[in-house]
């Protein structure tokens, strides 16, 4: 709530095509959150600084071109906004890919057991495994080790450092950038 409250006094400050930065956690209300950012600005990108801890659930968000329009006050109503928080939780995690348009994706984020949790998975596990879609949703992060597998990716061409950096937090990647990653 406090980061929509901040959202809040930005959006009466802000001019047309102002940025907006802030500092979150992940928890069940990130996609709800990143929604309303979409909303109100023109470019939105998360981002996890390489000095925060894998474990640690911090992202910065950056909002660029603020929109300036009449807004919405539901928009910036922690009831309104979080209200789908509640109803998701006990809900299926769906395929991350076949999310439909239009609708609200479910929350995500790190395990709420009082515990931030971090499970990884070996980039070799991801490219050769059955099931590479499905361990995109459960994992947050896919470790490059040292086998010959993935050394030989590593040198590819086609393995630039931002692959390198979307292994790393897997739980900021939009749809578009996990296909990339397939």
């Amino acid at each position: 709530e406090l980061t929509l409250l901040a959202l809040k006094l930005a959006v009466d400050v802000l001019a047309p095509g102002g940025t907006f930065v802030t500092k979150m956690f992940r928890s069940a209300d990130y996609q709800s959150l990143m929604w309303v950012f979409g909303q109100l600005f023109g470019k939105v990108e998360a981002t996890k600084p390489q000095a925060s801890r894998n474990e640690s659930a911090e992202i910065f968000v950056v909002c660029r071109g603020f929109k300036a329009v009449a807004i919405d006050p539901k928009f910036l109503d922690p009831k309104h906004v979080f209200s789908e928080v509640d109803e998701a939780e006990g809900s299926k995690q769906p395929n991350v890919l076949q999310q439909k348009k239009g609708k609200k994706a479910p929350a995500e984020g790190y395990a709420a057991t009082g515990q931030l949790l971090h499970s990884q998975a070996r980039v070799v596990d991801f490219v050769l495994g059955p099931a590479p879609v499905k361990l995109l949703g459960e994992v947050n992060a896919l470790v490059w080790d040292e086998s010959g597998e993935c050394s030989f990716w590593r040198g590819l061409k086609a393995t630039k450092p931002e692959v390198l950096e979307a292994c790393s937090d897997l739980k900021v990647l939009n749809k578009t950038e996990l296909r990339k990653l397939l």
